[in-house]
């Protein structure tokens, strides 16, 4: 673990650095899953940034090495466009905070209040197999790929996040708490008695869809679409009738 973290600098923020949003409005707030974890709402550089709480000690306890292997990840994942960008690392309030590009939403509240039409979600899907690619071109597996996870931008771009329980591939895997919630998302073969009809949920990884594979279909997909991501609107939940539940048409 540390050959591999002396490899690295994380950058330090000076406080001073790190300015008053302008949307005084929002400038804090509590996550949905964790009333007692919050972020704050800063600007820095120009851009608004999300400071979450964290405390990194560099010392040999395994709660260090793993947020320090979280930090490392984050380090060498700044250059996609498709996973939430870590600016590094700094201080807020006498907190110890980590930096990261300020998003407002994520897809699981995304799809629980709007309708999302297929065009979008094609393009989506797209943006975040594209950040699974840059992952795996990294040799990181992220082990916690879910709709909480993805975070939605102004744009309705994707954005990959959260790296608690990623790892470098060669590295043991870290262990995972509350493994329950990660059922719907997990991997075919390990879930008993699944029963599959896609390509891609195979259960079986040699003849499963490859990410290759989907990342293809997704880029034929989305260039069918009607129009480009920033011309798309989200919809009130209902507004669409994906079905035809909703049709008032009577069968002839």
């Amino acid at each position: 673990m540390e050959k591999v973290l002396t490899q690295f600098t994380i950058n330090k923020i000076a406080q001073g650095n790190l300015e008053d949003s302008p949307f005084k409005d929002i400038n804090y707030r509590r996550l949905s899953d964790d009333p007692n974890k919050f972020i704050i709402r800063k600007s820095y550089l120009g851009n608004d940034v999300a400071c979450r709480p964290t405390k990194v000690k560099f010392d040999n306890t395994l709660d260090s090495q793993n947020i320090q292997a979280q930090l490392v990840i984050l380090e060498k994942l700044k250059e996609s466009p498709n996973i939430l960008k870590f600016y590094g690392l700094s201080e807020v309030d006498d907190y110890q905070v980590m930096v990261f590009e300020w998003v407002e939403v994520n897809l699981m509240e995304i799809y629980t209040k709007n309708d999302i039409d297929w065009d979008l979600k094609a393009l989506i899907a797209l943006d975040i197999c594209r950040g699974l690619l840059f992952l795996h071109s990294c040799d990181i597996l992220h082990h916690d790929i879910r709709c909480k996870n993805i975070m939605i931008t102004s744009r309705l771009g994707a954005k990959i996040s959260n790296f608690q329980y990623a790892k470098i591939k060669t590295d043991s895997t870290i262990p995972i708490p509350r493994v329950d919630d990660m059922i719907p998302w997990m991997a075919p073969e390990k879930l008993n008695g699944f029963k599959y009809n896609f390509k891609s949920w195979e259960g079986i990884p040699q003849i499963r869809a490859t990410l290759q594979q989907i990342f293809l279909k997704l880029v034929e997909l989305s260039e069918i679409c009607k129009k480009p991501s920033y011309q798309y609107v989200l919809y009130p939940d209902g507004h669409i009738d994906f079905d035809g539940s909703n049709s008032n048409s009577n069968p002839s």
